[in-house]
């Protein structure tokens, strides 16, 4: 108590809180699938801008000194014969890949973001604050639809009879395929259409 002169408070002491920055993970969103046919050229590649969107290397409600961070997609995995090239997605958010000629299906994907900050630094005394330098993992998958391509063929030759023959009865097409040697193109029937020219100018 105060009685006789006492003192019931204390001196005040000055205390100093400090909330110390530490690495946010970056985030990103993407779309659950992303819908493709197969190319007509081998190892053509394909691009889709904004398919990461937004990206941050922060949270995305939280845009503090972690923007000046740099940012890594790692896709995982890749492999059997879909794709020429695996699918990369660069720091803007685009996605490319090629896939093979000929091929169709579908394959998943896991992606996650990596900043190139530490995952946890120490301050001057060493004391470790905790911190993450990689998203959470997001799922996408992409399909790669089927594409009827044209029959092919090669001709023996120019045929010429003459007048009041019998009636011609020769191979006239060979190396006959209805496409690409896969199961859709391969289990199709053909049928040749004989189309007349124009007359020749008489001599």
């Amino acid at each position: 108590g105060t009685e006789r002169g006492g003192l019931d408070t204390s001196a005040v002491v000055s205390l100093t809180i400090s909330v110390l920055p530490v690495n946010d993970p970056p985030s990103f969103a993407l779309p659950a699938a992303l819908h493709t046919v197969e190319s007509p050229l081998m190892g053509a590649s394909f691009n889709k801008s904004g398919f990461a969107h937004p990206v941050s290397a922060s949270s995305l409600n939280d845009q503090s000194e972690d923007s000046m961070q740099s940012l890594t997609f790692v896709v995982s995995p890749c492999g059997g014969v879909l794709f020429a090239s695996c699918p990369h997605i660069h720091p803007d958010g685009t996605l490319e890949f090629a896939v093979n000629d000929n091929q169709f299906g579908a394959e998943d994907f896991s992606v996650h973001l990596q900043d190139d900050g530490a995952p946890s630094l120490p301050d001057d005394e060493g004391v470790w604050e905790a911190g993450f330098n990689r998203s959470e993992p997001v799922h996408f998958r992409i399909v790669v639809s089927f594409v009827n391509r044209p029959p092919t063929f090669d001709l023996t030759g120019d045929v010429t009879v003459s007048e009041d023959s019998p009636p011609y009865n020769q191979i006239l097409a060979v190396n006959i395929t209805m496409g690409p040697p896969n199961d859709r193109e391969r289990n199709q029937t053909g049928l040749f259409t004989l189309l007349p020219l124009p007359p020749s100018s008489p001599l």
